[in-house]
Protein backbone atom coordinates (compact mmCIF):
# COMPACT_ATOMS: atom_id res chain seq x y z
CA UNK A 1 0.00 0.00 0.00
CA UNK A 2 1.76 3.36 -0.89
CA UNK A 3 2.34 6.14 1.70
CA UNK A 4 0.43 9.55 1.06
CA UNK A 5 2.56 11.56 -0.43
CA UNK A 6 2.59 14.59 2.50
CA UNK A 7 4.06 11.44 4.94
CA UNK A 8 7.28 11.26 2.34
CA UNK A 9 7.41 14.11 2.48
CA UNK A 10 7.98 14.79 5.93
CA UNK A 11 10.35 12.22 6.66
CA UNK A 12 12.46 13.60 3.91
CA UNK A 13 12.36 17.16 5.73
CA UNK A 14 13.23 15.82 8.94
CA UNK A 15 16.40 13.75 7.45
CA UNK A 16 17.59 17.36 6.02
CA UNK A 17 16.56 18.97 9.26
CA UNK A 18 19.05 15.88 10.86
CA UNK A 19 21.48 16.32 8.34
CA UNK A 20 21.92 20.10 8.86
CA UNK A 21 22.33 20.12 12.81
CA UNK A 22 25.09 17.61 12.67
CA UNK A 23 27.01 19.64 10.30
CA UNK A 24 26.60 22.81 12.12
CA UNK A 25 27.87 20.78 15.57
CA UNK A 26 31.09 19.64 13.38
CA UNK A 27 31.59 22.68 12.18
CA UNK A 28 31.63 24.13 15.64
CA UNK A 29 34.34 21.77 17.08
CA UNK A 30 36.77 22.73 13.71
CA UNK A 31 36.70 26.57 15.11
CA UNK A 32 38.73 25.08 17.95
CA UNK A 33 42.57 24.92 16.97
CA UNK A 34 43.92 22.98 20.43
CA UNK A 35 42.33 21.11 23.60
CA UNK A 36 42.02 23.59 26.24
CA UNK A 37 45.03 22.64 29.00
CA UNK A 38 46.58 20.66 26.54
CA UNK A 39 50.49 20.99 26.15
CA UNK A 40 51.71 21.63 22.87
CA UNK A 41 55.44 21.32 21.12
CA UNK A 42 56.28 24.84 20.02
CA UNK A 43 59.86 26.28 19.01
CA UNK A 44 61.15 29.51 19.27
CA UNK A 45 63.05 31.45 15.96
CA UNK A 46 66.36 30.74 17.57
CA UNK A 47 65.65 27.12 17.51
CA UNK A 48 64.76 25.87 21.46
CA UNK A 49 62.49 23.86 22.04
CA UNK A 50 59.58 24.10 24.71
CA UNK A 51 55.90 23.97 25.15
CA UNK A 52 52.63 25.67 25.66
CA UNK A 53 49.29 25.38 27.05
CA UNK A 54 46.33 25.71 24.96
CA UNK A 55 44.13 28.53 26.46
CA UNK A 56 40.28 28.32 27.58
CA UNK A 57 39.04 28.96 24.50
CA UNK A 58 40.92 26.25 22.53
CA UNK A 59 41.94 29.10 19.91
CA UNK A 60 44.93 30.47 21.64
CA UNK A 61 48.36 29.67 23.53
CA UNK A 62 50.10 30.79 27.08
CA UNK A 63 53.51 32.01 26.56
CA UNK A 64 56.14 28.96 24.87
CA UNK A 65 58.18 27.95 27.59
CA UNK A 66 61.67 28.93 27.49
CA UNK A 67 61.57 31.45 24.53
CA UNK A 68 61.73 34.43 26.69
CA UNK A 69 59.82 37.00 24.78
CA UNK A 70 61.10 35.30 21.01
CA UNK A 71 59.00 34.77 18.32
CA UNK A 72 57.12 31.21 18.65
CA UNK A 73 56.71 28.46 15.86
CA UNK A 74 54.38 25.88 16.78
CA UNK A 75 55.22 22.35 15.54
CA UNK A 76 51.53 20.94 16.27
CA UNK A 77 49.90 23.69 15.35
CA UNK A 78 49.72 26.49 12.27
CA UNK A 79 52.50 28.85 12.81
CA UNK A 80 51.95 31.97 14.97
CA UNK A 81 53.73 34.52 16.93
CA UNK A 82 53.50 35.52 20.81
CA UNK A 83 54.30 38.67 22.14
CA UNK A 84 55.79 37.67 25.63
CA UNK A 85 57.87 40.25 27.88
CA UNK A 86 60.13 38.04 29.55
CA UNK A 87 60.92 40.99 32.39
CA UNK A 88 57.76 41.04 33.58
CA UNK A 89 56.86 37.29 33.50
CA UNK A 90 60.33 36.42 35.15
CA UNK A 91 62.25 39.40 36.61
CA UNK A 92 64.64 37.23 38.16
CA UNK A 93 65.93 35.12 35.09
CA UNK A 94 69.19 36.81 33.24
CA UNK A 95 67.62 38.49 30.32
CA UNK A 96 70.14 40.49 29.41
CA UNK A 97 68.79 43.36 31.12
CA UNK A 98 70.38 45.46 33.34
CA UNK A 99 69.55 45.58 37.08
CA UNK A 100 70.66 49.65 37.08
CA UNK A 101 67.26 50.51 35.49
CA UNK A 102 66.17 51.46 32.26
CA UNK A 103 68.89 52.74 29.52
CA UNK A 104 71.69 51.26 31.82
CA UNK A 105 74.72 49.61 30.22
CA UNK A 106 74.72 45.74 30.37
CA UNK A 107 78.46 44.77 30.80
CA UNK A 108 78.99 41.07 29.53
CA UNK A 109 76.35 41.34 26.92
CA UNK A 110 78.43 41.93 23.94
CA UNK A 111 76.67 45.08 23.20
CA UNK A 112 78.97 48.13 23.30
CA UNK A 113 76.25 50.72 25.11
CA UNK A 114 76.63 53.91 26.81
CA UNK A 115 79.65 54.95 28.34
CA UNK A 116 80.66 51.17 28.08
CA UNK A 117 84.80 51.07 26.89
CA UNK A 118 84.35 48.14 25.73
CA UNK A 119 82.25 45.19 25.97
CA UNK A 120 83.91 41.57 25.18
CA UNK A 121 80.62 39.21 25.93
CA UNK A 122 81.78 38.26 29.83
CA UNK A 123 82.32 40.02 33.02
CA UNK A 124 86.10 38.81 33.15
CA UNK A 125 88.99 40.57 34.05
CA UNK A 126 92.87 40.24 32.66
CA UNK A 127 91.50 39.81 29.31
CA UNK A 128 91.81 43.11 27.99
CA UNK A 129 88.16 44.29 28.88
CA UNK A 130 87.01 44.24 32.40
CA UNK A 131 84.72 43.00 34.35
CA UNK A 132 82.81 46.81 34.51
CA UNK A 133 83.71 46.67 30.59
CA UNK A 134 87.10 49.22 31.09
CA UNK A 135 89.56 48.72 28.60
CA UNK A 136 93.06 46.95 30.25
CA UNK A 137 95.74 48.32 28.06
CA UNK A 138 98.37 46.14 29.25
CA UNK A 139 97.16 42.41 28.73
CA UNK A 140 99.55 40.63 26.38
CA UNK A 141 97.78 39.65 23.33
CA UNK A 142 95.18 42.77 22.47
CA UNK A 143 98.56 44.69 20.52
CA UNK A 144 98.22 43.40 17.21
CA UNK A 145 95.82 43.62 14.46
CA UNK A 146 92.77 44.21 14.64
CA UNK A 147 93.48 46.12 18.00
CA UNK A 148 92.39 46.74 21.35
CA UNK A 149 88.77 47.83 20.79
CA UNK A 150 88.10 51.20 22.75
CA UNK A 151 84.80 52.79 22.30
CA UNK A 152 84.99 56.46 22.77
CA UNK A 153 81.33 58.63 24.29
CA UNK A 154 80.57 61.93 25.57
CA UNK A 155 83.84 61.87 28.18
CA UNK A 156 87.36 61.13 27.90
CA UNK A 157 88.34 57.12 27.93
CA UNK A 158 91.94 57.02 29.50
CA UNK A 159 93.69 54.04 30.81
CA UNK A 160 97.40 53.02 31.27
CA UNK A 161 99.26 50.18 28.75
CA UNK A 162 102.78 49.94 27.52
CA UNK A 163 104.46 48.08 24.48
CA UNK A 164 106.58 46.15 26.56
CA UNK A 165 105.94 42.51 25.45
CA UNK A 166 104.16 43.54 22.14
CA UNK A 167 104.96 43.09 18.17
CA UNK A 168 106.67 45.15 16.19
CA UNK A 169 103.70 45.46 13.59
CA UNK A 170 104.26 48.75 12.06
CA UNK A 171 106.16 50.57 9.55
CA UNK A 172 104.92 54.40 9.00
CA UNK A 173 105.24 56.17 5.56
CA UNK A 174 106.19 58.68 5.11
CA UNK A 175 108.41 59.21 8.11
CA UNK A 176 106.81 61.48 10.76
CA UNK A 177 107.93 64.91 12.72
CA UNK A 178 110.36 67.52 11.59
CA UNK A 179 112.92 67.37 8.95
CA UNK A 180 116.19 65.69 10.27
CA UNK A 181 114.05 64.08 13.43
CA UNK A 182 111.58 62.55 11.72
CA UNK A 183 110.78 58.76 13.03
CA UNK A 184 108.93 55.59 10.66
CA UNK A 185 108.66 53.42 13.81
CA UNK A 186 109.99 51.01 12.05
CA UNK A 187 112.83 50.07 14.71
CA UNK A 188 110.96 49.01 17.81
CA UNK A 189 107.36 48.02 19.03
CA UNK A 190 103.77 49.40 18.97
CA UNK A 191 100.51 49.09 20.06
CA UNK A 192 97.56 49.25 17.94
CA UNK A 193 94.09 50.30 19.09
CA UNK A 194 90.65 50.15 17.58
CA UNK A 195 88.96 53.64 17.89
CA UNK A 196 84.68 53.84 17.97
CA UNK A 197 83.52 56.98 18.26
CA UNK A 198 79.90 57.73 19.35
CA UNK A 199 80.03 61.56 18.76
CA UNK A 200 80.53 63.16 15.59
CA UNK A 201 83.50 65.67 16.38
CA UNK A 202 87.03 66.16 16.97
CA UNK A 203 88.71 63.21 18.67
CA UNK A 204 92.06 64.22 20.62
CA UNK A 205 94.54 61.33 21.49
CA UNK A 206 97.00 61.98 23.82
CA UNK A 207 99.72 60.27 25.53
CA UNK A 208 101.60 61.14 28.79
CA UNK A 209 103.55 59.78 31.80
CA UNK A 210 105.92 58.00 29.77
CA UNK A 211 109.75 58.28 29.01
CA UNK A 212 109.59 56.18 25.59
CA UNK A 213 110.02 58.21 22.42
CA UNK A 214 106.75 57.80 20.17
CA UNK A 215 104.87 58.67 17.10
CA UNK A 216 100.98 58.63 16.93
CA UNK A 217 99.35 57.71 13.75
CA UNK A 218 95.73 56.92 12.35
CA UNK A 219 94.12 55.56 9.57
CA UNK A 220 90.26 55.35 8.67
CA UNK A 221 90.80 51.86 7.10
CA UNK A 222 91.03 48.49 7.89
CA UNK A 223 93.64 47.45 10.67
CA UNK A 224 96.89 47.38 8.40
CA UNK A 225 98.86 44.12 8.53
CA UNK A 226 100.78 44.62 6.21
CA UNK A 227 103.88 47.29 5.87
CA UNK A 228 104.43 49.94 5.29
CA UNK A 229 101.65 51.21 6.99
CA UNK A 230 100.15 53.88 5.28
CA UNK A 231 98.75 56.73 7.45
CA UNK A 232 96.02 59.36 7.38
CA UNK A 233 97.56 61.52 10.02
CA UNK A 234 100.45 61.57 12.78
CA UNK A 235 102.36 63.29 15.16
CA UNK A 236 105.45 63.12 16.36
CA UNK A 237 107.25 66.15 18.46
CA UNK A 238 110.96 64.82 19.88
CA UNK A 239 110.71 68.11 21.94
CA UNK A 240 107.72 66.17 23.85
CA UNK A 241 110.03 63.74 26.09
CA UNK A 242 106.21 62.36 27.86
CA UNK A 243 104.20 62.39 25.57
CA UNK A 244 102.52 63.28 21.99
CA UNK A 245 99.17 64.59 20.94
CA UNK A 246 96.83 63.80 17.80
CA UNK A 247 93.84 65.39 17.14
CA UNK A 248 91.40 64.39 13.91
CA UNK A 249 87.53 64.81 12.82
CA UNK A 250 85.50 61.16 13.47
CA UNK A 251 82.05 60.57 12.86
CA UNK A 252 79.70 58.54 14.86
CA UNK A 253 79.68 54.75 14.38
CA UNK A 254 83.03 54.76 12.72
CA UNK A 255 85.81 52.98 13.63
CA UNK A 256 89.61 54.43 13.56
CA UNK A 257 93.11 52.27 13.80
CA UNK A 258 95.41 54.64 16.58
CA UNK A 259 98.67 53.25 16.49
CA UNK A 260 101.23 54.06 19.54
CA UNK A 261 104.62 53.61 17.52
CA UNK A 262 108.06 53.36 19.78
CA UNK A 263 110.72 54.97 17.92
CA UNK A 264 113.52 53.20 19.78
CA UNK A 265 113.04 52.37 23.41
CA UNK A 266 109.94 49.90 24.77
CA UNK A 267 107.79 50.43 28.25
CA UNK A 268 104.65 51.83 29.75
CA UNK A 269 102.60 55.37 29.12
CA UNK A 270 98.84 56.60 29.88
CA UNK A 271 96.91 57.45 26.74
CA UNK A 272 93.43 59.52 26.51
CA UNK A 273 90.80 59.62 23.99
CA UNK A 274 88.18 62.34 23.76
CA UNK A 275 86.01 63.71 21.43
CA UNK A 276 84.76 66.94 21.48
Amino acid sequence: MKKPLFAITAVLFALHAFSGCTASKDNAASDKTCEPGKEYHCQCVNKDEGTHVCADDGKSYEACLPCYGDEVIGDDTPPYVYDYDAATEYPDEDTGVSDAGPGAAACGNGVVETDEQCDDKNTKANDGCSDTCKVEGKVLGTGPCPGLPVHVWGSAVTFDATTVGFPNSHTSSPTCGPSGMSTSGAAALDRTFAVTAHKTGSLTVTTSKTTVDHLLVYTSKACPVANPLTYEGCAYDPAKTSGQTLSFNVTSGETYIVIVDSKVAQGAFTISFEIK
